[in-house]
């Protein structure tokens, strides 16, 4: 008998990503949402409204091994005690119906002094969920799938609309966590009958510049190089105290807040608990990505760097993109996206003479597939001439040739410095 899973708000960002996984995992899912005509009724998936502020249906409890409690306040109009009456109702209803696992999940802004109305609420359904016993997962920062839902919908818009990027000084730090890689957790814990703690932080361990993370996200969904303008951090907070007393459409005065206060949070014991390793933002992000797409990027920077940008033809860059699919599975080069933006920086890592070393893994592939990418301009014969030897026109021509080349090398060196002495250093 399949194990049903009540799910709050299984429509939103991360109830969506769950309600696939666990009904892929032969659960049955109990979804509570506002709208039921957005969900189709099937044998795994049975559909039932609720709304904050009134009692959930009863029988969407009968036989329920667990219920993960996502449903969250993202309405003005809802009054803030209410989501904490929710969640009082969720339990007592779960407690009368004899569910096993509890499971809320909160914020890593949740805690006893938070500076933000949402934080301190997140914290005092904390208090009614572990004093019943359940579980609380609190996750970072959310990104991945759709682009039309969560907090990571909003900086998809920021990354796609926006012709620059402050970046804040001192960074603001952020603890991204890949969707998938949340669902999967929760997956995990419901999976368990035992529970060493009732507390898990989900989230990569290292925290990242929130400007770092929307230029991810600017080439890794739409192409586009954001360049960053370095704001002191004392600006925003004076435009958030703006925000707090004008209505602006669109803006959130307490999302900065939050972002102002937040803290890092621990998140080693509860990773290795759940047997969980975050994947880097770069490899995240390219979850949904399309693989010939960015093949296809990555072969046009490359034939770009080795001759110049004639040489990515449509030829060169489909000879490319199978020859990588052949010898690789398909899987994109792992490097800063600023070199593929920008392919003359590939000059600092190429593995022939490198100035910046990548490791040793990237830089072997990396030599891999620029020697394919001169075996490709090798045969194609549009490109002979990059092969072929002249006798230079005149003297003035050669000179002038030599001296862009010399030029570039110049400017090389004083990082070629920093690496050798980086170098001695490390010995």
């Amino acid at each position: 008998m399949r194990k049903k899973i009540l799910i709050t708000g299984a429509t939103g960002y991360i109830g969506e990503h769950l309600t696939r996984l666990l009904i892929s995992n032969g659960f049955h899912v109990n979804a509570l949402v506002r709208n039921p005509s957005a969900l189709t009724e099937s044998e795994q998936l049975s559909v039932f409204p609720y709304q904050f502020g009134h009692s959930p249906n009863v029988s969407a409890f009968n036989a329920v091994y667990a219920v993960v409690h996502l449903a969250a306040n993202t309405e003005t109009e809802i009054n803030e005690n209410q989501e904490i009456l929710a969640a009082r109702q969720l339990l007592e209803a779960a407690k009368h119906n004899g569910v096993k696992c509890f499971i809320y999940l909160s914020s890593q802004s949740a805690t006893v002094d938070a500076q933000t109305v949402y934080g301190l609420n997140k914290w005092k359904i904390e208090q009614a969920i572990l004093n019943a016993q359940g579980l609380i997962i609190r996750p970072g920062l959310v990104y991945g799938g759709a682009e039309s839902k969560g907090l990571f919908a909003t900086l998809c818009r920021v990354a796609r609309k926006s012709p620059v990027l402050p970046g804040f000084r001192p960074a603001l730090r952020v603890q991204p966590i890949h969707i998938q890689e949340l669902c999967a957790a929760i997956l995990t814990i419901l999976s368990r009958s035992r529970y060493d703690t009732n507390v898990f932080n989900i989230a990569s361990n290292e925290r990242i510049d929130i400007s770092y993370f929307i230029q991810q996200i600017a080439w890794s969904y739409y192409r586009r190089h954001l360049f960053v303008i370095p704001i002191p951090v004392f600006l925003l907070t004076i435009f958030s105290r703006l925000l707090s007393t004008i209505s602006i459409r669109g803006f959130d005065p307490e999302r900065i807040n939050g972002l102002l206060n937040l803290k890092k949070m621990s998140t080693i014991e509860s990773l290795n608990d759940l047997e969980l390793v975050p994947c880097r933002v770069s490899q995240g992000l390219g979850f949904n990505k399309v693989k010939y797409r960015d093949l296809v990027n990555e072969g046009h920077a490359l034939l770009s760097y080795v001759s110049d940008r004639k040489a990515a033809n449509h030829r060169c860059l489909r000879l490319y993109v199978r020859a990588i699919e052949s010898l690789n599975d398909g899987k994109v080069l792992d490097i800063n996206y600023i070199y593929l933006a920008y392919p003359c920086l590939l000059r600092l890592v190429d593995p022939h003479l490198p100035i910046i070393n990548l490791g040793e893994n990237i830089q072997a592939e990396l030599k891999t597939r620029i020697e394919i990418v001169i075996s490709i301009l090798e045969v194609d014969p549009s490109q002979q001439e990059l092969f072929r030897l002249e006798r230079p026109k005149n003297l003035f021509s050669t000179m002038f040739s030599l001296s862009l080349d010399i030029a570039r090398e110049i400017v090389l060196v004083p990082a070629m410095i920093i690496n050798f002495l980086k170098s001695i250093v490390n010995r």
